[in-house]
Order: C-alpha cells, then sequence, then structure tokens
C-alpha cells in the first residue's frame, strides 16, 4: 500500500475508533505520525469526496479560520473493514483508499 494510502487509512481508523466527530487536528494528533498539518486536510477532504467521510462547519469566533468537525459514515467503515486482513496485518484492494498522489 502507497504512503498516500496509509494516511487515507489512517484517518478512517481514527475516525472509527474514536467515535466522536473529530477536528483536523485531533485526527492527525491521533494517527501516529502518519498524518501531519500538511496532509491532513487534503486526506480528509479527498475522503470526503469519496463519501467515506462526512463533515459540518462550527461556529467560530470572528476573525477565527473556519473549523470543522469530521466523521465517519457507514460506507468509509465498510470500506474500512474490507481493507482489514483480520491477521493483524493491512492489506486493501479498494482503489480510492490505495490511491496515489499521481493519480488523484
Amino acid at each position: 500500500m502507497s504512503y498516500f494510502g496509509r494516511r487515507r487509512l489512517a484517518a478512517l481508523d481514527v475516525l472509527a475508533s474514536e467515535r466522536r466527530e473529530m477536528l483536523g487536528l485531533e485526527i492527525a494528533d491521533a494517527s501516529n505520525g502518519l498524518l501531519k498539518l500538511g496532509t491532513v486536510y487534503v486526506t480528509l477532504a479527498m475522503l470526503e469526496g469519496d463519501e467515506l467521510i462526512s463533515s459540518r462547519a462550527i461556529a467560530c469566533p470572528p476573525g477565527r479560520a473556519r473549523t470543522r468537525l469530521y466523521k465517519i459514515t457507514d460506507k468509509g467503515r465498510r470500506e474500512r473493514a474490507r481493507c482489514d486482513s483480520g491477521d493483524g496485518s493491512r492489506s486493501c484492494s479498494n482503489p480510492s483508499l490505495i490511491a496515489d498522489n499521481a493519480t488523484r
């Protein structure tokens, strides 16, 4: 699996395990270093485009950047489960999860 695919799967893993809406930076912090400030929002946008996660805007004080909360969708849970081989190793045949930056 490409590094990019691991980032997408890491974001799904975090959202599935936390079972709550999360900020992008919280997702990055919980990803064991796979998602960083420069990659977390790109990764989340792609997952949302594939309908594997959803987000909603939350109110922010004036002058602050807009903020979104993210959560995994039922489709995202199904796709994540398909990528889990059950023996502790991760393998995934879903092209949307293993896609590489050059093809997106």
